[in-house]
């Protein structure tokens, strides 16, 4: 009589395990340069913000020579003594 061995194609747990193991190596090798990238890329976001508020206030004492913008009460008073309302 003969014997069949199906041999099936299957990994083993040494192997699985070993495969995890350099997985969690390389994910701790780059974590550091993953986290400086990260820092880097808050702090550019963060002068970009800076930057649009620097414009934004100067802009606004370009425009606000006649104290147009100081408050609502002064806006409409000027546009109703200019008429353009």
């Amino acid at each position: 009589m003969e014997i069949i061995i199906h041999k099936q194609n299957c990994f083993t747990l040494k192997e699985i395990l070993t495969v995890i193991a350099i997985i969690a190596l390389l994910m701790a090798r780059s974590m550091p340069s993953l986290q400086w990238a990260w820092r880097q890329a808050k702090a550019v976001k963060y002068q970009a913000n800076l930057h649009q508020w620097g414009l934004a206030f100067s802009a606004y004492t370009i425009v606000d020579t006649l104290g147009l913008f100081r408050s609502g009460i002064a806006l409409f008073s000027f546009l109703l003594a200019t008429k353009e309302l």
